[in-house]
């Protein structure tokens, strides 16, 4: 059966297409040329995985970095700190990519912002 006559199958024709090949690949031998073909692309995964990863630790260290100036630094404070949508938008982002609470963490950076983006959102 090749790949197109596959997806023409319904779920259970499929269920029942793979419980018979399980059963045929079911010896030593055969579990071990599956392990030969998989891992291979297990492999490639997994580094797409850990490059993704490294992408999302870049993003968060620079999230951070923006918003530790902005806390340091009155004139970064003053244009874009609590109350400005570019606050918000880097907070809101860093929030989702370290899975972390956006008020708490809009609390953490410049004590008293959450209360004051969650008026402005109410609005």
């Amino acid at each position: 059966m090749n790949g197109a006559e596959c997806g023409a199958q319904s779920n259970d024709q499929r269920d029942a297409i793979l419980r018979d090949l399980a059963l045929t690949l079911s010896n030593p031998n055969d579990v071990l040329c599956l392990h030969a073909i998989c891992q291979p692309v297990v492999s490639e995964m997994q580094d797409v995985i850990r490059y993704q990863r490294r992408q999302l630790d870049l993003c968060v260290e620079a999230l951070a970095y923006a918003l530790n100036r902005i806390a340091a630094e009155q004139v970064l404070r003053f244009r874009m700190g609590e109350g400005t949508e570019v606050f918000g938008l880097l907070t809101l982002a860093l929030a989702e990519a370290s899975n972390r609470n956006v008020n708490n963490l809009r609390n953490e950076i410049l004590p008293g912002s959450a209360a004051i983006h969650q008026e402005m959102e109410e609005e």
